[in-house]
């Protein structure tokens, strides 16, 4: 019976290790588990039906005469047979002993309660990435004029609008085996011609609920952005001729997509890296 002991003690220490992070929790919970069923356990009575399965597979039928805590005499074939603990497999042993009993019974709630912890431990792990894909439509419109002065000069006139839409494909790839939900969160960054600043022009923010081991994809566009030119030139009636130009508008500067789970930053994407510092995700929160 030592040897049963040291090994049966060898395979819960293996077992504990499987998963470093939850051993001392598997095994508290084990020998708890083991302590409650230790008082629960009730041995057969005697002169109950019994059949033993020895250690080499041989299995023995007969009577319960005697039971001790280290062997059982049973009556098989009007005679009289003992055998010792060792002698028996373990299944066997859980019926008859209360150690072994406790053992085996432990064991089976322990490996429940791993897959229950396991699979909690799994569904609170977030891992996704996030893909971007850019198309950007463009549009213009132009027109002529001509206006003649008094002098007799002529001045002609262009005017260019040039009209920009970005639109963004965003798919948000779940890459582990649960659902879970995500945030998207999308800015648009734009600057005025002759000023410095780049400031958010639009922004939006969408939930998605994507299954494990899935993606799913969303499309979005800016505001868009519009930038006028005007071209004059001017001929005078001498021959002699001027020219000049000045453009109003906005210019698209680009995006910056997040994503989210609850407050944590899974990943991000920009169309230029000085969007990525934390300086600019600051200013976007």
């Amino acid at each position: 019976m030592k040897n049963r002991i040291i090994f049966c003690s060898a395979l819960v220490g293996f077992y504990m290790q499987a998963m470093p992070a939850q051993s001392e929790d598997l095994k508290a919970y084990y020998e708890k588990q083991k302590a409650e069923l230790v008082q629960s356990f009730t041995a057969p009575a005697l002169g109950t039906d019994i059949t033993l399965v020895l250690l080499d597979g041989v299995k023995k039928t007969g009577v319960i005469r005697h039971l001790s805590e280290t062997g059982i005499q049973i009556l098989s074939d009007n005679a009289l047979a003992t055998f010792r603990k060792h002698e028996l497999d373990e299944g066997t042993c859980a019926k008859l002993f209360a150690e072994e009993y406790a053992h085996v019974e432990a064991m089976k709630r322990t490996r429940t309660y791993k897959r229950g912890h396991t699979k909690r431990a799994k569904d609170s792990t977030h891992k996704a990435s996030l893909s971007v894909s850019s198309k950007m439509d463009r549009d213009g419109t132009r027109d002529t004029s001509n206006r003649e002065s008094d002098s007799g000069g002529v001045t002609e006139t262009e005017i260019k609008v040039q009209t920009e839409v970005r639109n963004l494909k965003l798919s948000v790839s779940n890459q582990t085996t649960h659902p879970d939900r995500y945030t998207l969160k999308w800015y648009f960054f734009a600057q005025d011609l002759g000023k410095e600043d780049v400031y958010i022009q639009s922004r939006g923010s969408k939930e998605v609920e994507v299954k494990g081991r899935s993606r799913v994809t969303h499309e979005v566009k800016s505001k868009g952005s519009s930038i006028r030119k005007a071209s004059h030139n001017y001929t005078a009636c001498c021959g002699k001729t001027a020219a000049s130009e000045n453009k109003t508008g906005v210019e698209e500067k680009g995006y910056l997509v997040v994503l989210k789970c609850g407050d944590e930053v899974i990943d991000r994407k920009a169309s230029d890296k000085r969007y990525m510092d934390p300086d600019w995700i600051k200013l976007c929160q």
